[in-house]
């Protein structure tokens, strides 16, 4: 359960913040306000406080453990793509 909540809070979070991305571009004018890699690290450090929030407010371990793994994976694969596309 808890991986399947991961996965899907990290999709819905990516487009919100993403169309909050496009608002704030399109108000601004400027595309380099908000590069691409700010979005998925916001997803990803919303996933972490959610986790926090699942494992001391409200007691659901097996949930938050779900969450982490999901942020973990997610943070890694990640940071592998960037820096093998970077080079």
């Amino acid at each position: 359960m808890g991986i399947i909540a991961g996965l899907v809070s990290l999709v819905i979070f990516y487009f919100i913040l993403n169309a909050i991305r496009f608002a704030v571009i399109n108000y601004y004018g400027n595309p380099y306000m908000l590069k691409p890699p700010t979005v998925q690290l916001l997803v990803m450090a919303v996933n972490v406080i959610l986790f926090r929030l699942l494992m001391i407010n409200l007691d659901k371990e097996k949930t938050a453990k779900g969450f982490l793994f999901v942020t973990v994976l997610n943070s890694l694969g990640y940071f592998y793509f960037l820096f093998k596309l970077s080079k």
